[in-house]
């Protein structure tokens, strides 16, 4: 079984979030960082950023 690590969301990307998604795509998002660490782009410092398309966006 992984580990789950913590994943912090700070107020301005709920807010952000609120407006685009829903509260069960934030979650996914949110399971998908907690089970995957290495995920994204190491951006110093424990942060890391990860882009990931909404529905209907071409890729």
């Amino acid at each position: 079984m992984h580990s789950l690590h913590i994943v912090v969301e700070l107020e301005f990307f709920l807010k952000r979030a609120r407006a685009i998604m829903s509260d069960e795509e934030r979650m996914g998002i949110v399971t998908l960082l907690a089970t995957n660490p290495e995920a994204g782009v190491a951006l110093g410092g424990g942060l890391r950023k990860e882009l990931l398309a909404t529905y209907g966006d071409k890729a």
